[in-house]
């Protein structure tokens, strides 16, 4: 079974070279890979996210799964994200 690694915040930022508030403007854009609940006061971000993330950063997010709700059920669909 292959594991991801969590990283804190810390890590995000030393990785990446972000400050942290323009870690979290990406993630409100939806530009950045968004942090996973560990306990109701500690966040972290999947290793392999941001290792994508810094791969392409400037494509990550463009083509993403959007959700639609529409009379109680929920359907799948592309969503492109324009500059």
């Amino acid at each position: 079974m292959d594991h991801d690694r969590i990283l804190r915040l810390s890590a995000v930022l030393w990785k990446t070279g972000l400050p942290k508030s323009g870690l979290y403007r990406l993630i409100k854009e939806g530009s950045f890979p968004k942090q996973v609940s560990l306990t109701p006061r500690s966040v972290g971000w999947r290793e392999s996210e941001i290792e994508r993330w810094i791969a392409d950063p400037a494509s990550y997010g463009k083509d993403r799964r959007a959700l639609t709700y529409s009379n109680g059920t929920v359907s799948a669909s592309t969503a492109t994200v324009s500059d």
